[in-house]
C-alpha cells in the first residue's frame, strides 16, 4: 500500500510549491506599494518644503533689498518708505504658509497614512 502515498507526494508538493510562491508574491506586492506610496508622500512634503522655504528666502532678500540704509533712522519712524512691500510681504508668507500646510494636509489625506 504505500505506492498511492508516494504517488501523491508531487502532486502536494506541487500543490504547496504554487500555493507559497503566489502567497509571496502577493506580499511582495502589496509591501511593494505601501513602500512605494510612503516615499511618495515623503518626496512631496520635502518638495513642498523646500519650495516654502524658497519663498520665505525670496520674500527676505526682497525686504533685505528695499529695507533703508540707516536701519536705526527707519526705527524710529512711524511708517518708513518700504511699509507697503513690507505689509505684502507679511501677508503673501501668511498666504505661502497657509497654502504649504494645505498641501501637505492634502498630500497625507491622499495617501491616507
Amino acid at each position: 500500500m504505500p505506492l498511492p502515498v508516494i504517488a501523491g507526494i508531487p502532486f502536494l508538493a506541487g500543490l504547496i510549491g504554487g500555493s507559497l510562491t503566489s502567497l509571496a508574491t502577493f506580499i511582495a506586492t502589496f509591501i511593494g506599494k505601501r513602500f512605494a506610496m510612503a516615499v511618495a508622500m515623503v518626496s512631496l512634503i520635502v518638495a513642498a518644503t523646500i519650495a516654502f522655504i524658497a519663498l520665505l528666502s525670496g520674500l527676505m532678500t526682497a525686504i533685505e533689498y528695499a529695507a533703508p540704509s540707516q536701519i536705526g533712522i527707519a526705527m524710529g519712524l512711524f511708517l518708513p518708505s518700504n511699509f507697503k512691500l513690507c505689509l505684502s510681504t507679511a501677508i503673501t508668507a501668511k498666504i505661502a504658509a497657509w497654502a504649504y500646510v494645505w498641501n501637505v494636509k492634502i498630500i497625507q489625506y491622499k495617501f491616507d497614512f
